[in-house]
């Protein structure tokens, strides 16, 4: 592919990929226990 600039996609690196997409789903899953408080009864 020449808009890939010889850039081959079976090597790309996935751990920051994966990093980035764990701190955000960290983020919004503590965000949604701060908003849904189980009721106290």
């Amino acid at each position: 592919n020449d808009w890939l600039d010889g850039y081959d996609p079976d090597e790309l690196d996935t751990l920051p990929i994966e990093a980035g997409l764990a701190r955000i789903a960290a983020r919004r899953n503590a965000a949604a226990k701060r908003i849904i408080k189980p009721k106290a009864t």
